[in-house]
């Protein structure tokens, strides 16, 4: 399925991780307001792949400066109103190849949801490498809604058992073309989603992936 625009296309994979129907009608009301305001301000392409990614995984390839980081913000905010009913306490998770992209992806995130919405960054810089235990992770993932690391730091999450596929609401891979290879973008996706996607595992996250990439325009790359 394609986008009805000369800039962006839409490359989806498996329905595994989507959002069911099975949530009450008061979330289903609230989400098709939310929807309804959403489609009073986004362009008919960015409309149409968010509606999408409610549907399946999809990976939006986008040009740069095209407004594909809409798309995210708006399916965060979409999974924050199922949090805020009790329907879910994950946490989303937007993941970024670099420290300084995820800061400048913190920024925007901050910006989009509002000051309600507890956005935190994970880095490096903040020595996360001498975390070893459990306590430390919850400590630090309490009362946070979303948060935005490197693909390294969420793949040794994953390793070290710290952090846990069950626990996330949707993983939205910024820089999705990295998603190759021995490349920890690719690992969290074969090592640990698909070991559970085989197991048939219900408790999966939505994935939406975010490129400018051609090579992700021209269908390449393994983020299935």
């Amino acid at each position: 399925m394609a986008a009805n625009t000369s800039s962006s296309a839409l490359i989806t994979s498996n329905q595994d991780g989507a959002l069911k129907t099975s949530s009450s009608n008061d979330v289903s009301t609230m989400a098709t307001s939310l929807q309804e305001m959403f489609k009073t301000t986004a362009r008919a392409y960015q409309r149409e792949m968010y509606d999408e990614s409610l549907k399946r995984n999809i990976i939006v390839a986008m040009d740069t400066g095209s407004g594909k980081t809409l798309i995210p913000v708006e399916r965060i905010r979409y999974e924050l109103l199922r949090k805020g009913y009790g329907i879910s306490q994950k946490i989303a998770w937007f993941m970024v190849p670099s420290i300084s992209l995820a800061y400048q992806q913190l920024d925007v995130l901050k910006k989009g949801l509002g000051d309600s919405v507890v956005v935190k960054s994970l880095t490096g810089n903040d020595a996360v490498q001498t975390w070893s235990s459990q306590q430390i992770w919850d400590d630090v993932l309490s009362g946070v809604d979303v948060l935005v690391c490197t693909f390294q730091i969420y793949a040794d999450a994953l390793r070290h058992g710290f952090a846990k596929l069950s626990d996330a609401s949707i993983l939205v891979f910024d820089e999705a073309h990295h998603c190759s290879g021995n490349e920890p973008a690719n690992r969290i996706m074969q090592d640990f989603y698909h070991v559970q996607k085989k197991k048939n595992s219900t408790t999966l996250p939505a994935i939406l992936g975010l490129s400018a990439s051609p090579v992700i325009r021209h269908g390449s790359g393994d983020l299935e």
